[in-house]
């Protein structure tokens, strides 16, 4: 993607539209579906800029670079520093824009979690711990997403499940 308005469209198109798709289903409690609609958008685009920053060692090894050419070229990091998984300051630095960047959309997302009914609240908290948690474990250390899958653990995600089912 040359510009993040470029990746915006597509992580609209490939995960704001199943966002949008379970607000109907779920429904909501505060205000109308439509209303709701912008928080769902930036929910589903949190997540999947959570997605391509958790798979971006992968998708380098696939030859795949999500991240906009733009934020590429402002930080100095090339697609090539990306598939020789070379952890620069300046790889660092664009992490951590990125990282901010997708914070921004699920803090403008936050009203969405008591807008929805009740009994689809575990789903959606479960769904946002999880996906935010891995943004969490992306941040403390960046450079890990160019070595391993950033993953939570198996008690991590039991415990997201536990305490989604218990708020309501």
């Amino acid at each position: 993607f040359a510009t993040f308005a470029d990746l915006r469209a597509y992580c609209y198109r490939v995960a704001s539209v199943v966002g949008l798709a379970s607000l109907y289903v779920w429904g909501v409690e505060q205000g109308t579906v439509a209303e709701a609609e912008p928080l769902g958008i930036d929910r589903g685009i949190a997540f999947q800029l959570t997605n391509i920053l958790r798979d971006l060692k992968e998708d380098a090894a696939r030859g795949r670079c999500y991240l906009p050419q733009e934020d590429l070229a402002r930080f100095g990091v090339t697609t090539a520093q990306l598939a020789a998984a070379e952890a620069t300051p300046a790889f660092i630095e664009l992490m951590r824009f990125q990282i901010a960047r997708t914070e921004q959309f699920y803090q403008s997302s936050a009203a969405l979690d008591a807008r929805v009914r009740p009994d689809s609240r575990p789903t959606l908290r479960a769904m946002t711990d999880i996906y935010h948690g891995l943004l969490q474990q992306i941040a403390v250390r960046p450079d890990r997403v160019l070595r391993q899958r950033v993953s939570l653990s198996t008690w991590a995600k039991l415990r997201i499940g536990w305490k989604a089912m218990r708020a309501k």
